[in-house]
This record gives structure tokens, C-alpha cells and sequence, in this order.
């Protein structure tokens, strides 16, 4: 078969035209499909884990804020799995391998988390959220009312030391109830060795409408005179962790606990939420 000068010239142009869509579907594929990504544990900023009674049945949800430290980071996955006694609960943020650039504006992102409804009245568990552990009691039915049961926010926690023969310590929590309808429920504790974790959860009813005022709750935890002089105890309230030391002579290391971790910025000022004095 001979191929004509015409025949030619058209199957060239048909090869280059081949070649040319392939060399731009090539530069495509990659900045798009074939994309790479690092991944790393996100920053979490805040974890409220809220309870719903109906009935004997108990469901639990864990919201979850956490951080986005630059413009080029996405979030990435949550993964759920179930340990003994309560979740383990990651969540991954991505990066671009190839971020150049990227502005500095840090970003929150807010998650969900379902538990479902497998939990026991009068039974503690565990979320343990990026590696934190929180604990949360599931309490009692308290009648045919469908209940929010949640985390309370922590505003101040104080240790207290009563001196006495054998020191007494005590632990002053200061919270928020967020609404008018919203009431302190349960505060449990759990110790283990030096490590105390309390847990202050408060309830309102779940479909009341209910005056969007704030204010704050205050409670004493006694927590007895198990405690050796010098020996330096980890606190943990509704996840946050601080240290305090008991001192021979009965007193603490500080009167506020001092945080294990460097504290995150103040938060901005709530709307009707009356000054702390």
C-alpha cells in the first residue's frame, strides 16, 4: 500500500495532535488524582460530649473542634474504634506535600462524632479523642422527660487545701450553664494512683425552649486526705489536665492548678455572659 504526500501530512498531523493530548493529560493527572498529601493528628481545641436519655435508652455524640494551623491544610478523616470501656476516636487533617505559600490564618472546623446508644445507666466511659482521654458517666433515668446530658464548660478549677490534722483537699470548679433551662447533673470522679479525673456533666430538657441567657455554676469537689506530702497529683476536669502538689505543712503547690500544657488564647467574650469577677 502507498501511502500519497496527503496521506502522509494528515497521519503526521493526526500523531501530533495524539502526542499533544497526552502530554496534557499527563500534566493534569498529577495535580489533580495523583495529588500527594502528608497527614498528621489535628490540633483539638475543644470536645463536649453530649448524652440523650429517652426512656432506657441512652445515645451519645461527641462534637469535636479542631484546628486547621494554615490556609493549605484540609481535613481528612475521623476515625471511630471501639475500645474496652468506651471509643477511640482520631482525627486527621492532610497538607499538600507540595504547599508553598500557604497564608497563616488558623481555622477551627467542627465534627460530629457518633457513639451510638449502647451505654448503661450508671456506667463511666471513655473518649479518647487525638490520645486525650474523657470520661463521662451515663446517669439514671429521671423520669419520661427526654434529657441533653453534656460536658459542662470549664471556665476555673481551683484546688483548696483545708488545713487540719490531715490535710483536706477540695477542688473549686467554675463552669457555664448555657442556657436558662440547663442545670448542673452529675460531677463523678475517678482515681487512679496520682491521676484524679472528674467529670462535671449538666442536663436540660430536649425540646424546651428556654431563655438564651448565660451564667456560671460553682461546686466543691471534696476530694479526703489520701494524699502524700510532695507528691505531685494530675487533675483532670472534663479532659483538661493540670498538676498540683500537696505541701508538708498542708497547703497546695499554687492556689490555681497551673496547667501541664501551655494555655490556649482567652476565649472571646460570650454574649450575655456576666463578667467574671
Amino acid at each position: 500500500m502507498k501511502l500519497t504526500l496527503r496521506g502522509w501530512l494528515r497521519y503526521n498531523l493526526h500523531m501530533k495532535t495524539l502526542l499533544i493530548a497526552a502530554l496534557v493529560i499527563g500534566l493534569l493527572v498529577p495535580a489533580t488524582g495523583c495529588q500527594r498529601f502528608e497527614r498528621e493528628l489535628a490540633p483539638i481545641e475543644g470536645v463536649s460530649i453530649e448524652l440523650t436519655e429517652s426512656g432506657d435508652q441512652f445515645r451519645a455524640q461527641v462534637e469535636i473542634t479542631y484546628g486547621l494551623p494554615n490556609g493549605c491544610y484540609e481535613p481528612d478523616e475521623i476515625k471511630k474504634t471501639a475500645i474496652t470501656g468506651g471509643f477511640d476516636i482520631a482525627v486527621w487533617i492532610k497538607l499538600p506535600a507540595t504547599a508553598e505559600a500557604c497564608n497563616e490564618i488558623y481555622r477551627l472546623e467542627t465534627a460530629i462524632v457518633d457513639l451510638g446508644s449502647d451505654f448503661k445507666a450508671g456506667e463511666t466511659y471513655t473518649a479518647r479523642v487525638n490520645g486525650v482521654e474523657h470520661r463521662f458517666t451515663v446517669s439514671g433515668a429521671t423520669g419520661d422527660e427526654d434529657l441533653i446530658i453534656k460536658t459542662a464548660p470549664i471556665v476555673s478549677v481551683d484546688v483548696r487545701i483545708a488545713e487540719s490534722f490531715q490535710p483536706q483537699v477540695f477542688i473549686d470548679i467554675r463552669g457555664l450553664l448555657t442556657d436558662g433551662c440547663t442545670v448542673l447533673n452529675d460531677v463523678d470522679i475517678q482515681r487512679q494512683g496520682t491521676t484524679i479525673d472528674i467529670t462535671v456533666t449538666t442536663q436540660r430538657p430536649k425540646d424546651a425552649v428556654c431563655i438564651q441567657v448565660v451564667s456560671f455554676f460553682t461546686h466543691a469537689v471534696p476530694l479526703g486526705s489520701d494524699f502524700v506530702a510532695g507528691q505531685t497529683y494530675t487533675l483532670r476536669v472534663n479532659g483538661q489536665a493540670s498538676q498540683f502538689t500537696v505541701g508538708s505543712s498542708g497547703g497546695s503547690s499554687g492556689g490555681e492548678v497551673p496547667p501541664v500544657t501551655d494555655p490556649a488564647p482567652a476565649p472571646a467574650p460570650m454574649p450575655g455572659v456576666p463578667p467574671d469577677r
